[in-house]
Order: structure tokens, then sequence, then C-alpha cells
């Protein structure tokens, strides 16, 4: 005797699937990538339509309710599989295509109109090969993202236990009475789907919400023109380099670095130009220094690099370096009239006994405000 009903089971997995699809699709973030929670959601919807078809099953052809059935497993499966695929920005498997679908339908629907009526075990054991496919094919792609945090691996071993789970059940469809799978063991295998179903829910919403955290994480941190750190981000890291560098008493140099004539840049050239140019010399100078080097966009068109472990004499080396390949770049292609140039200052904590970043930032300004008098294009390092 069944200790709970199976359309009460289904029944509950229907709200189960709305409020689940509905919840976490209203619950996403503002920045949230388009497609990801649409998807989402049509699985739920695909998935509380399954079991709004079971509950009608006895009063349509066995038939009818087998393809009904392989289809909206194919749709929850498929869209289920894309929506984990694009939230973890990898390649969506071959099973999330819609041509693998559609293909994967047409065979099923052979299969099940060549097959005598009435072959409910038969019918049950497709279904349950589809739902094994997309959640062993789900599990496989969770539990591939080693690095990620304990969600991602809590929803990989759940899929992983729902797959072998509803393997093993399909296998034991052939060797028992098919009535007496289909008509008392149907609980044990409807309570499972229950209890993971608003698991794998919050499992993705947490994921979806820790990425939206590290986008804003990010937002904060990086200039959102040229992609290298803004001036909050870069003072706090050169703040601790300064004061780790003048306990230590090792050498450490900043350079101040303005583009020549920005101004008139854009009022030649246009400020999607200008933007252009500040784009460029972002990519340009970490191309040309260290990895531990920090390099980030003060403001306007004014730049800072620290650079850690270096005395005056390699910091002018760099600047020198700095200064010619900011040359290279040209506003307009073959015009060598239309190259940038930059002024750079630069300042040291070894030997000149600076103490703190303020003072060596105000020794650098002072210097690139001095090679700006000078006429520009050039550096000065010393005075």
């Amino acid at each position: 005797m069944e200790i709970v009903h199976s359309a009460t089971l289904q029944l509950c997995l229907l709200l189960t699937y709305l409020v689940c699809g509905t919840t976490v699709w209203l619950l996403r973030g503002q920045r949230s990538r388009k497609g990801i929670y649409d998807r989402w959601a049509g699985a739920h919807l695909a998935g509380a339509g399954l079991y709004l078809a079971l509950l009608y099953s006895p009063y349509l052809p066995s038939l009818y309710t087998a393809l009904l059935a392989c289809l909206l497993l194919l749709l929850k499966g498929s869209w289920l599989l894309g929506s984990f695929a694009r939230l973890l920005r990898t390649p969506i498997p071959l099973q999330g295509t819609w041509r693998f679908g559609a293909g994967l339908m047409l065979l099923l629907a052979g299969l099940l109109l060549a097959m005598p009526p009435h072959v409910y075990y038969v019918h049950l054991a497709m279904a349950l090969g589809i739902a094994a496919l997309y959640l062993g094919s789900l599990a496989a792609l969770l539990l591939q993202q080693a690095e990620r945090p304990f969600p991602i691996k809590l929803a990989g071993g759940l899929c992983a236990l729902a797959t072998t789970y509803m393997l093993l059940y399909a296998l034991h469809l052939g060797a028992s009475d098919p009535a007496f799978i289909v008509y008392e063991i149907g609980p044990m295998l409807l309570l499972p789907v229950l209890v993971a179903t608003p698991l794998l829910a919050l499992c993705f919403s947490a994921i979806g919400k820790e990425q939206e955290l590290a986008l804003l994480r990010t937002l904060a941190t990086l200039d959102p023109l040229t992609g290298i750190f803004n001036r909050r981000s870069f003072e706090e890291l050169a703040r601790k380099a300064c004061a780790q560098h003048a306990r230590q008493q090792r050498p450490l140099a900043l350079l101040m670095i303005d583009l020549d004539h920005f101004k008139r840049i854009n009022d030649t050239y246009g400020h999607s130009r200008g933007d252009m140019a500040l784009k460029a010399l972002a990519e340009l100078i970490p191309e040309h220094v260290r990895t531990a080097d920090i390099f980030g966009r003060f403001g306007g068109e004014e730049f800072c690099l620290l650079l850690p472990d270096t005395n005056v004499q390699g910091a002018r080396e760099v600047a020198s370096k700095l200064c010619q390949q900011i040359n290279t770049i040209l506003l307009e292609p073959g015009k060598v009239s239309s190259a940038l140039s930059a002024s750079i200052g630069v300042a040291s904590l070894v030997p000149q006994h600076v103490d703190d970043w303020r003072e060596l930032f105000e020794l650098a300004d002072s210097r690139l405000y001095r090679a700006k008098s000078a006429g520009r294009n050039q550096l000065v390092w010393i005075g």
C-alpha cells in the first residue's frame, strides 16, 4: 500500500516546479546575462507541464501520454542544461542543442509508434532514459567545475545521485512485473525528485548571486573605459605597497603618466577617438612592464604605474621605454603627426627618504608638472 499516493506527489511536484521556476526568475539580478534565467523558467514550466500530463494520463491514450512526456522531458532537460552552461560560461553540451533534441524526439516517436499499445513499462523506461541522459550531462557539467565553490559541487552531486537512481529504476523495470512497478513504486521515484528540485533551485540561485557579487566587486575595482585599476583601488594597493617597502627599506618607484594634448585630441578627432587613445595607452603599458607592477587610471588622461623593488635608475629606464612606445600609437594610421606622446614624472621611496604614499604621489606629481611645463613628451626624475 502506498504511504503517499502518486497523484498527490505529482501535484506537489507540479506546484514545486512552478514555485521554484518563478521564484528564481523573479529574484534574478539586474545584471544577469540574457537567456540564462529565461531558460531556467522554461525548464521549470516544462517540468510542471510534465506532471500535469501525468495527472491526466488516466484519461489519455498511453501512446499520447508517452509522446507528451518525452517531449516535455526533452524541453526541460535541454533548457536546464543550457541555463547552467550559460551561468557557468561553459560550452553548451550537445544534449542542450535543439538539433540533438529534435533528432532524439523523432527517434523516440518512431519507437513508440512501432510498439504495441499499453506497453506502460517500456514508455516509462524511455522517459527515465531521457531524464537520466540530461541529468547525467548536467552532473558532469557541474562536477567539472573543480575550482568552483560548494554550491556547484552540491548541485552536481544531487544530479549524479538522481541519474544513478533513475538508471537503476529503469533497469528494475525489466526485471519485475510492469504493473507492480508502475502503480506501486511510483512514489519511490517521485519523492527524490520532490526533494532534489528545490535544492537544485537553491544551488542555481546561490551561483547566480555569487557571480553578481563578483561582477559588482569587479566594477568597483576597475575603470569602466580602460579595464585597468581605477583611482580608488590603485591608491589602496599603493598605500599597502608603500608601507611595506618603506618599513623594509626596499626601493619602490612611481611613474605619473599624462597623455599630452588630450583636449586637442578630443577637439580635433572627437571624443570617441580620445577614448580610443586612452584604451590604446592602457593596453600598451602592461605589455612592457612586469606582472607584479601596479597600473591604474588616476583620472582623465592621467595614469599611475607603481614599480615594486625598482630604484630610480630602473624607473628611468622603464619611463624612457614607455615614452618611446607611446609614440608608436597613431590616431590616424600611417600619419606620424598623429602619434601620441606622454609626459612622465618619476619618484621613488629610496633613496629619497619618502615615507608614505601621499609623499611619493606629490613628488611624482610635481615632477610630472615640470615635464609638461618643459615641453611635454619627456620625463623628469630629479629635482
